[in-house]
């Protein structure tokens, strides 16, 4: 086993809680699994170890490299809370009764029918997802309603007692049907652990639990139940790479594992073996400020040198996009495929831009954290729209496509209206329901109107009613709207738009050899590119601007630069909406107001525009329309990805 003195410390450690405070990239998984070698080669029975992760992916590689050290197939019983809970309550007899799993889409649509009732018309607005995170807080939190409202959800107090009566009827749905959802099956595994019965868990004699800082105060409960016997626990985590706190999970977790853990010991591991000396000290500079972590100096074990990260000020934020773009072209043509090469950013709403260039210069992508902008309905929606009005040769596809939007026109009315346009007949002189009557005919209205922002603004509003459920937050599929409108209105050309941009949106890369990655931080934690971009490093990105925790913003700008292992660029945008840098730069490079490059102590790069008309300001966008404000990140979609596999 190849290890440093600090990995050799941990392995080696015989009994008793403890503590493995290790930074990103610093070998937790190749030291988590020398331990449990070493615990199987001193005679411990491999199924008296239970290890603990966050994803079904994490357990079974971990399960793999441990049977390759030990050259033969151990039964450790390894797996992610969710899936060893359900195990010790299927086999001490208790989901005997139980009728099935209460996923995500069932709660959903549960909760979404009861909005529609009118004792909940006051809370109707919001997304039954939103409801969802609540109730999952409520339980991994252990706290008492009015308090994760009050700190997560302050705009519901108001509303207290309609939610709590919506939390109740979701509750007795659940009891009905005789289902749990996911969180009550810890809270299940939490109650039965305290049972005569001993669990397979519970005869484990040594327990492992990777990703530390992301467990719930309700899992920390189970694990003292679960180590009551022995103590014998040993806790991996980073408190810098806490990212979670709007699923329950703290930094607070590790600096408190010596008060839940009596007597516990801690090692720090810093060593880290992927990325060069410059992008860890740039790493370590952003976390100089931070609050309520351990401090850790990450140093490179590699011998490997590379270059400092740049900062780059873009003046224009399409200007940024071309420049990414280029540079993706450059690395690959230097040896760095697109597979080893990311983009990562806050929220989607930061890369929909980027998205539009990288289809039109043909860069396949794959994209991690919510759907491609070219993927989500409600965009295939309203470009079949465009095409409707702007082709100067309206295709079939759009036409259906724009039908079934149609309020009161159904699959047989919608098939009928095609078959007598293909029989030569004009939309306008067929007969239609009364209904959709005014709807279609104003959409015919808008044919052949010139390419301009009234136009489009005008067609927005038309369209919008018919795609959204305007009881819902629709800010963010607005957001999709108004990018694809400005693209469109920059083209001036319909047929040029539709072969570079919504012809390829039909293109399925999914075959392709390598893909380039687009990823919110979140979904890109645990993961490591040779070449990673940040996008928009804004007051009002990173940190967002409706965030409550700006400390994790702080974790999460971390997070984003430990992925990169050679080669990291940070972008700064200038737009309507993004104007002022982030105040986590403020250590790490002093920035000026310039329009040239400018020397620091790290590469700080203006983005100059090729003419003067990039200066312009993309005024097509009000700021008194709801497309502009800035809408939850995707973290908020993260939300409702418990903490299983």
């Amino acid at each position: 086993m190849d290890l440093n003195p600090q990995q050799e410390k941990a392995v080696q450690h015989k009994t008793g809680p403890l503590l493995l405070l290790a930074g990103a990239g610093t070998g937790k998984t190749h030291t988590l699994c020398c331990r449990v070698a070493k615990l199987i080669q001193s005679g411990v029975p491999a199924h008296k170890i239970l290890m603990l992760t966050f994803t079904r992916k994490a357990a079974e590689e971990m399960k793999q490299r441990i049977d390759r050290l030990m050259d033969q197939d151990c039964p450790v019983l390894a797996g992610t809370f969710h899936s060893i809970a359900f195990n010790d309550l299927k086999n001490l007899g208790i989901l005997n009764n139980l009728s099935g799993i209460f996923d995500d889409t069932s709660q959903a649509k549960f909760i979404r029918k009861e909005l529609k009732k009118k004792c909940f018309e006051a809370i109707s607005s919001y997304s039954p997802r939103e409801f969802m995170r609540f109730f999952s807080l409520c339980t991994n939190t252990m706290e008492e309603e009015i308090k994760i409202i009050a700190a997560h959800f302050p705009s519901w107090l108001s509303h207290s007692e309609l939610i709590h009566k919506l939390k109740a009827n979701y509750c007795q749905h659940k009891n009905k049907l005789k289902a749990y959802d996911y969180d009550d099956i810890l809270c299940t595994w939490s109650k039965a652990l305290e049972g005569p019965n001993l669990s397979l868990a519970q005869q484990c004699e040594y327990i492992l639990v990777d990703e530390y800082q992301d467990t719930s105060k309700l899992q920390i409960d189970i694990l003292k139940k679960l180590c009551k016997q022995h103590d014998n626990i040993m806790a991996v985590g980073d408190d810098c790479q806490s990212i979670y706190s709007f699923r329950g999970a703290l930094p607070e977790q590790i600096s408190q594992f010596s008060l839940d853990f009596t007597g516990a010991q801690s090692l720090t591991l810093e060593e880290n073996y992927r990325s060069t000396q410059q992008i860890l000290d740039f790493a370590n500079k952003s976390m100089l400020m931070a609050k309520g972590v351990i401090q850790k100096k990450l140093r490179s074990g590699l011998d490997s040198q590379g270059q400092d990260p740049d900062i780059l000020f873009s003046s224009y934020h399409k200007t940024s996009e071309k420049e990414i773009c280029k540079d993706v072209y450059l690395k690959r043509s230097q040896g760095i495929k697109f597979d080893q090469q990311a983009i990562l950013y806050r929220s989607t709403l930061h890369c929909l831009r980027l998205e539009m260039e990288l289809t039109r210069q043909g860069i396949p992508y794959k994209k991690f954290g919510s759907k491609k902008i070219t993927d989500k309905s409600h965009i295939k929606k309203f470009a079949a729209a465009l095409s409707f009005v702007f082709s100067s040769e309206v295709h079939q596809l759009a036409l259906n496509q724009c039908l079934e939007i149609i309020p009161g026109l159904g699959p047989k009315t919608v098939e009928k209206i095609l078959l007598e346009i293909s029989n030569g007949k004009q939309l306008k002189d067929i007969k239609l329901p009364t209904k959709s009557h005014d709807a279609v005919h104003e959409l015919i209205s808008f044919q052949k109107m010139a390419i301009n922002k009234n136009n489009l603004e005008e067609l927005i509003d038309f369209t919008t009613p018919l795609i959204f459920n305007l009881k819902e937050d629709n800010r963010k599929k607005l957001k999709d709207i108004y990018t694809i409108s400005e693209e469109l209105r920059k083209a001036q050309n319909w047929d040029d738009f539709y072969t570079d941009i919504i012809l390829n949106m039909e293109v399925d890369h999914t075959d392709h050899d390598e893909l380039l990655t687009l990823s919110t931080i979140h979904s890109a934690k645990g993961k490591e590119w040779q070449s990673v971009h940040i996008l928009a490093v804004n007051e009002g990105a990173i940190p967002l601007q409706s965030s409550q925790n700006i400390e994790e913003e702080r974790r999460l700008l971390y997070v984003a630069i430990t992925r990169a292992k050679k080669q990291l660029k940070l972008y700064v945008e200038n737009s309507k909406e993004l104007r002022e840098s982030s105040r986590f730069l403020e250590n790490l490079v002093t920035l000026k107001q310039s329009t040239h490059k400018t020397k620091h102590t790290q590469n700080t790069i203006v983005i100059e525009p090729k003419s003067n008309n990039d200066f312009q300001e993309l005024t097509y966008v009000s700021e008194d329309r709801p497309g502009t404000a800035l809408a939850q990140s995707d973290m908020d979609e993260l939300t409702y990805i418990p903490f299983y596999d």
